[in-house]
């Protein structure tokens, strides 16, 4: 049987029929939309927690690093060179005929052997002590015999030598296992975090999938129905009701509405993730992250087009002894304050970001190394210049050292930053509190400019 063939006004009602279903009926898709909101906004709010807690597990183990394994491996180092040093040179005191070398190379073995660090163990203090009762046994037999009693002298030396050698060897053993305990437990976290992360990511692969497909299906299968009855309406054709029109436009309609709902969204999500992944979530600078590939597009533009580009280093003084005084969360208030107080001191183009534990650093593109000390000089008086209030009402005042280097052409990034901190830790073995510009091929040392 065919369908009777629709006239102009029948067209036109069913055209304004189609659209004031359409109007009446999009509120019907908003709980969907609302839902697949919600579950987006629980995504994101999880995935935040999960990189703050990674994030705080890695810097607690970075902060063990430079708190204990750094301060270990120092010391190892000093009292290994220290024993090492006492071993040859009792051996070669034998070896000096003139008696007043002899002496002079035993008082310096004495400011060694008063180290510190070496007299800080019972065993080793007490290993020293005998050391120097024997070595003064040989020089008085040497004074008194001559070359006759050297090699009965070195005969008896060469058993507490070994024994000098033998706890060296066993500090630098201690101290080596003790910075690989910590390093595996930095690389046993980065890898958890990789490992939570990558099945965040699955996680989310499978929810876009199922919202995908769930789309598709609300959109494509009523497009498809609608695009036949469509056809037989262009054709002058009745052969579908006006009720599956208007259902099948209804359903088109609001599906639009929850993937421009979806999209939003999922944009929104992203935006939120990007910024988390780059930045430091106890300052709100910039992480080590950002701040690296931000350095390595600067130093590519500085080689390509002959632009200046300066780096600022600095690190906290004694940021241990806040952390020992006050706990934690002092120590975090005084990083919390960094990023808020200095990050008004920097230009927009000026990168700010949060290194390490307590180490931070400023890229100055365009600036040579006079602008940028002067920069570190005011970023030095405002950190001088700040004050953390505690529960106790007492403040916190503390100070920073700061390094100053100026990009050299071809250089890496590395070695650009391994300058600058070299001239931070000249700065902070000279006096703490002070800014240190790194050498450069035109000028043979640095320039000092402690604060006045």
């Amino acid at each position: 049987m065919i369908a009777p063939t629709l006239d102009s006004q029948s067209i036109i009602t069913y055209a304004h029929g189609m659209l004031s279903a359409l109007q009446r009926t999009k509120w019907r898709l908003t709980p969907t939309a609302a839902i697949a909101s919600l579950l987006l906004g629980l995504a994101m709010i999880s995935s935040f927690f999960l990189l703050l807690q990674r994030q705080e597990i890695i810097e607690q183990a970075a902060d063990r690093i430079y708190d204990v394994a750094m301060p270990t491996m120092a010391d190892a180092t000093r009292m290994v060179r220290g024993l090492e040093r006492l071993a040859r040179a009792g051996e070669g005191l034998m070896w000096i005929e003139d008696i007043n070398q002899r002496q002079q190379i035993r008082l310096a073995l004495v400011s060694i052997a008063e180290d510190g660090v070496l007299q800080g163990d019972p065993e080793i203090r007490a290993t020293i002590q005998s050391a120097f009762a024997l070595l003064d046994e040989n020089l008085a037999a040497l004074a008194q015999h001559g070359k006759s009693a050297r090699n009965q002298c070195l005969e008896r030396w060469k058993p507490l030598a070994q024994k000098l050698f033998d706890l060296s060897e066993v500090i630098s053993s201690t101290a080596s296992i003790a910075a690989i305990d910590e390093a595996e437990r930095i690389i046993e976290a980065t890898r958890d975090s990789r490992d939570r992360m990558l099945r965040l990511a699955a996680a989310m692969l499978v929810f876009l999938a199922v919202s995908v497909s769930m789309l598709m299906w609300l959109i494509v299968r009523p497009l498809t129905r609608l695009s036949r009855s469509l056809e037989q309406a262009q054709a002058g054709l009745y052969g579908a009701s006006q009720e599956e029109v208007f259902r099948e436009f209804q359903v088109v309609a609001d599906a639009a509405d929850v993937l421009a709902a979806g999209h939003r969204a999922l944009a929104a999500s992203k935006e939120q993730l990007e910024l988390m992944a780059h930045t430091d979530v106890l300052t709100g600078l910039a992480n080590r992250r950002r701040f690296i590939a931000t350095a390595e597009n600067e130093l590519s533009r500085h080689d390509r087009y002959g632009y200046v580009t300066s780096l600022i280093m600095f690190d906290l003084d004694n940021f241990k002894q806040i952390n020992d005084r006050y706990g934690h969360d002092g120590g975090d208030a005084v990083l919390r304050a960094i990023g808020t107080g200095l990050v008004g001191l920097v230009r927009r183009v000026d990168l700010l970001a949060r290194i390490g534990g307590e180490e931070f650093a400023v890229l100055l593109p365009e600036q040579g190394q006079d602008v940028a000390m002067l920069s570190a000089q005011r970023l030095r008086a405002a950190v001088e210049a700040m004050a953390i209030s505690t529960a106790t009402h007492t403040a916190i005042r503390f100070t920073a050292s700061f390094g100053v280097a100026e990009h050299l052409s071809g250089e890496s990034l590395e070695a650009f930053m391994n300058r600058a901190d070299m001239a931070l830790y000249e700065a902070k073995s000279t006096g703490r509190n002070r800014v240190i510009v790194a050498p450069s091929v035109a000028k043979d040392q640095p320039l000092d400019t402690p604060s006045t």
